[in-house]
Parts: C-alpha cells; structure tokens; sequence
C-alpha cells in the first residue's frame, strides 16, 4: 500500500477487490472486507472506511501465493 499512499480520498467510493487466497486456506468475505478497509484509513488512502458505500468483492481460493487487487473510484 505504500506506493499510493500520496492518495488521500475525503468522497464516498465504489471499492472493487479481487481477493487472491493462497493454497485452500478459508476466509470469510466480510471479515477480508472490514480488514481491507482498516488498512485503507490507517495508510491514509480513505479519510474513513465509512466512504466505501458502494463495494464488489471476489475473492478465489488455490493460489501460490496471496495477492489482493484493489481499485477505487469517487462516486
């Protein structure tokens, strides 16, 4: 996340997570979502993880390795 932390969104979002979970390791979607979020704010991306108001959420299991791609947008 370090390199967008120069981001700094103060507007509410659309949020779309491809989650990339590595061999058959099993995580609940919500709880990856309410992580990802908190992450966000504590590296100053979103002002508050309250701005996601619109978000879509894939996540696969059976990968080498773990891998989360996140892309944001103002609505």
């Amino acid at each position: 996340m370090l390199p967008f932390r120069h981001l700094h969104f103060t507007k509410p979002l659309w949020m779309r997570v491809k989650y990339e979970i590595k061999g058959k390791y099993n995580q609940d979607v919500d709880n990856a979502l309410a992580s990802i979020g908190d992450c966000l704010q504590d590296y100053g991306i979103v002002e508050d993880d309250n701005l996601l108001t619109d978000v879509h959420i894939v996540k696969s299991n059976g990968h080498k390795d773990w891998r989360i791609v996140i892309q944001l947008e103002e609505i």
